[in-house]
């Protein structure tokens, strides 16, 4: 399979998607009605290539696709900054800023 490096773009709220080589081949989630990340922190690509984007700014996760298509958003508690995904598809959440907690859904 195709191997990318992933690159969190904090200023631009996007991804950046670039082969091997280190050219760049494709930005993801720019700014957009219905998909704009206003304050990214962290993300995480699962196994069938979806990217998982922190939104500090408006307390979401944001699910995208690898052709840059919102798949859906996960609301969660305040100032969520790390996100990953378990064996089982399970989406793991750190939110911080005073809940300090971690959310499994």
């Amino acid at each position: 399979s195709q191997q990318y490096l992933h690159v969190l773009d904090g200023s631009n709220p996007c991804v950046h998607l670039f082969s091997h080589n280190h050219v760049l081949l494709k930005s993801i989630i720019s700014r957009g009605e219905g998909k704009q990340v206003i304050q990214p922190f962290s993300f995480f690509t699962d196994k069938s290539g979806s990217i998982l984007i922190t939104d500090c700014s408006s307390n979401l996760i944001s699910v995208f696709n690898n052709e840059s298509e919102l798949i859906h958003k996960i609301p969660v508690s305040e100032y969520p900054t790390g996100v990953t995904v378990d064996n089982h598809n399970r989406v793991i959440v750190v939110c911080q800023a005073g809940s300090d907690c971690l959310l499994i859904y």
